[in-house]
């Protein structure tokens, strides 16, 4: 099954799209004007975003005075 997908063939094979996305392969989705989407598992999507800790790390070093790039 393809992983690429043009918008108007993934609406035309849209379970097919979730299926494969909800069984661990990425779809990415492309429009004619370039702009691309991913379509992922919500288990995959929830492993990999960011949290609010992973997020302000840097902030947080620099305030605590344990940042490797300080001046």
């Amino acid at each position: 099954m393809a992983n690429s997908w043009q918008v108007a063939e993934a609406r035309r094979h849209f379970a097919d799209v979730i299926d494969a996305a909800s069984h661990g392969e990425p779809q990415f989705i492309a429009r004619r004007d370039g702009s691309e989407v991913v379509v992922v598992s919500k288990s995959y999507f929830n492993a990999t975003r960011p949290n609010l800790r992973t997020a302000l790390s840097p902030i947080l070093s620099v305030a605590a005075g344990t940042c490797s790039t300080r001046r």
